[in-house]
């Protein structure tokens, strides 16, 4: 099944230690002696880890080649790898390494656990060439006994992963040896320094060396993994590193970091009136030995200020050695406040509200006459007035203003109604009742005139305000709309074909309205339905006038109301007038005028609304019916068909693989025609890989019996090619069919 090299001798090995291995402490373990060789394949042996360890080598024995290795380690995800011709592709490759020309261990760091279902392959060179152990090789790893069984893949890997490994567990193993514990020396680790002191904030370096190169390194907390580090711990911490090289057991140590805490000064914020001055007091806590200092240049823990404006002072603690803290503090200043009052003129009879603003707020209101002590107030003044308020804030002096409250006597004003036809125009005029001039108009349409023309569509009510000394009255005229009479109006078909007749009517009809029509390019017409013929091609545009009889006119003109196509003509051209096949493709050629768009019928259930399809037809022994139909955009059609009969085609079948092997199955090779050939017209030669011919018939019930030469030598197995040319009865021409043929003995 697979292509496997055994050699007739057996060579009876005893495993040793390579000498390149006894400088070091590797454990190997043991694959057995050679027994076999293979080559073309990558193959080896997979098992079930007995405990945890580390795979630190691997090396493929010489026995069968000394080219350059290349191994694979796999994890297998969901059991053992299926018997042969089964694959699987559920691992997880751990180790891969190729073109290896060094003949010794090849280095690694591959961790198994207890319970891994582990494959181990390689071969050497670049043929896939190693050496066969015995089957279900039974070896010790760690101490237990572990049986290594063979699996592998059909294929010899270059660079490129495993892939599609199967298992035969009843034959020999690949030889790959493994090696465990190959550490030399264990290592050792020193940290600097191993206890230093920092002020909390500072940043400081810890770094760690050991005289065993190769291996790496971890900090915690922190999870770094560089040699040196650089922390900035805001508590004591202490830092531990490890330290591990492959196959040995790690290396920690640890380094102590003791932080000094800088206590932040407190200051309070204060606020003060202007003019005065304050002390500010500074603490830290706990309480230490350290000193003040402030933005002002003083020092020590207080000092008195009298800022003009609201100020900030820093304040500064420094403790020993360590850089100084700071905190902020803010000194308000509330200035002697002011206070603005609002004036207001209002019209007799209104109320207004009096506001006074101060200019720092948190202070008291009181207000004269009225007593109240809000910061506004509501009134409602027969005649002018003023209005007196006190503001008092922070004990602070006082701010005082009064607000003037002017009264004016209030305009009165009428504008009348008016009745318009819809579309006329109305004028509205303001009057004044009170005799008071001098004042202005404003229109809810923004006009600013006395009067004003207006055109409404609806009826509309206006409004009006005239104001005079701040004070104003309003109106509400309103313009009633007579309606115009309707002229919407329909058709019962407004497209048709020439010569089309349209039934054309208002769609509102009243009694006393006089209806006027007028076609453009037909003519004018009158009453209250029409029934114009239209002879050509084309849209017209259709008006109507409507007259309600008590003066109002109204009109209204769709464009293109009445559209009229003449008819199409239908016409099309097959690309051929025969079917000659059973399943056959035809194309058409569209050769109608005036119309837009087609339908076609290929009489097989099928349509298309292509100008020009091409459609494939199946069972074509019965013949189809094609049918074209033709629209114009507004719906006049014809329609044009023609028959498209079957003339008999071919129907052949040629083989592409026989075996002449004498068990009176598949012994001859040549093609079996059902129809559409001619049997006197015929011809097949074939051909080997040079081009040579080894056989030629001229009739087709003589085929190849895979022999060539007057001795009828049986002929290799192989791809050979064939050149077969055939006669069609019903028009002489001839057919040339080539390809290939498989024979298998």
């Amino acid at each position: 099944m697979m292509n496997i090299k055994i050699n007739h001798c057996v060579l009876i090995l005893s495993l040793v230690l390579f000498t390149f291995q006894s400088s070091h402490a590797q454990t190997p373990i043991n694959v057995g002696p050679q027994t076999a060789t293979f080559s073309s394949m990558i193959r080896g042996y997979h098992f079930t880890a007995p405990s945890s360890f580390t795979i630190c080598g691997l090396y493929i024995p010489d026995d069968a080649s000394t080219g350059f290795q290349r191994v694979r380690v796999v994890k297998f995800n969901a059991g053992a790898p299926p018997a042969y011709p089964g694959t699987t592709n559920n691992f997880t490759q751990l180790f891969s390494q190729s073109n290896v020309n060094t003949n010794a261990m090849i280095p690694c760091n591959i961790t198994i656990n207890a319970g891994d279902l582990i494959g181990v392959y390689g071969a050497r060179g670049g043929n896939c060439t190693n050496s066969y152990g015995t089957a279900n090789y039974v070896t010790n790893i760690n101490g237990t006994n572990v049986t290594l069984q063979r699996s592998g893949m059909q294929s010899c890997p270059n660079t490129g992963p495993m892939a599609n490994i199967w298992s035969e567990v009843n034959y020999k193993i690949g030889r790959i040896i493994m090696y465990t514990n190959c550490c030399s020396a264990t290592p050792t680790l020193n940290v600097a320094p191993a206890s230093v002191n920092i002020c909390q904030g500072e940043t400081t370096t810890l770094t760690a060396s050991s005289p065993t190169t190769g291996g790496t390194f971890s900090w915690s907390p922190g999870g770094q993994t560089t040699a040196s580090i650089d922390v900035t711990p805001t508590t004591t911490t202490t830092y531990t590193v490890t330290y591990s090289v492959s196959g040995c057991p790690q290396a920690t140590a640890t380094s102590t970091i003791n932080v000094t805490p800088v206590p932040t000064p407190i200051v309070n914020n204060v606020t003060i009136c202007e003019g005065e001055s304050t002390t500010l007091n500074a603490s830290v806590s706990p309480a230490g030995p350290g000193t003040f200092s402030w933005s002002t240049g003083a020092s020590g823990p207080s000092i008195t200020v009298n800022p003009i404006t609201t100020t900030t002072y820093d304040c500064f603690y420094t403790l020993g050695n360590c850089p100084p803290t700071s905190s902020t503090v803010t000194v308000t200043v509330d200035p002697a406040p002011t206070i603005t009052v609002s004036d207001h003129v209002i019209c007799d009879g209104e109320t207004i509200t009096v506001t006074a603003t101060p200019d720092s707020l948190g202070g008291t209101f009181i207000w004269s006459p009225g007593g109240q002590t809000t910061s506004s107030i509501t009134v409602t003044p027969n005649s002018s007035i003023d209005y007196l308020v006190t503001y008092n804030l922070a004990n602070c002096n006082a701010a005082i203003d009064t607000g003037n409250v002017i009264v004016n006597p209030s305009p009165d004003i009428i504008c009348n109604d008016t009745v318009i036809c819809f579309g006329q125009s109305a004028n509205l005029t303001v009057y004044e009742l009170t005799g008071s001039s001098g004042g202005t108009y404003l229109w809810n349409t923004g006009q600013t005139t006395q009067s004003i023309n207006i055109s409404p569509n609806v009826t509309t009510t206006y409004s009006v305000t005239y104001s005079l000394n701040g004070c104003s009255d309003s109106a509400a005229p309103q313009v009633s709309i007579n309606p115009l009479p309707d002229v919407s109006f329909s058709a019962d078909f407004v497209e048709g074909c020439a010569p089309f007749t349209a039934n054309i009517t208002p769609n509102i009809v009243t009694p006393t309205t006089i209806y006027s029509w007028n076609i453009l390019n037909l003519g004018s017409f009158s009453g209250n339905q029409i029934s114009p013929v239209f002879s050509t091609a084309g849209c017209f545009d259709v008006t109507l006038t409507a007259n309600d009889g008590a003066g109002c006119t109204n009109s209204a003109t769709i464009p293109q109301f009445i559209c009229v196509d003449d008819i199409p003509y239908a016409d099309f051209t097959p690309s051929a007038s025969m079917f000659y096949e059973l399943s056959e493709e035809m194309s058409f050629i569209n050769n109608s005028t005036g119309a837009s768009s087609y339908l076609w019928d290929f009489g097989d259930q099928s349509t298309s609304v292509q100008y020009e399809p091409t459609h494939l037809f199946q069972n074509t022994t019965g013949g189809y019916l094609v049918s074209l139909y033709a629209f114009t955009p507004l719906g006049c059609s014809d329609t044009a068909s023609v028959v498209i009969s079957y003339q008999e085609g071919i129907i052949y079948y040629i083989p592409n693989t026989f075996t002449p092997d004498g068990d009176n199955h598949n012994q001859i090779f040549k093609p079996i025609f059902i129809s559409g050939y001619d049997p006197n017209n015929f011809n097949m030669s074939i051909y080997n890989r040079w081009g040579e011919v080894v056989f030629e018939s001229k009739n087709s019930e003589i085929g190849w019996d895979g022999s060539y030469g007057i001795e009828g030598t049986d002929a290799p197995s192989g791809i050979y090619t064939y050149n077969i040319v055939y006669k069609i009865p019903t028009n002489d021409e001839r057919k040339l069919v080539n390809g290939h043929v498989y024979l298998l003995r």
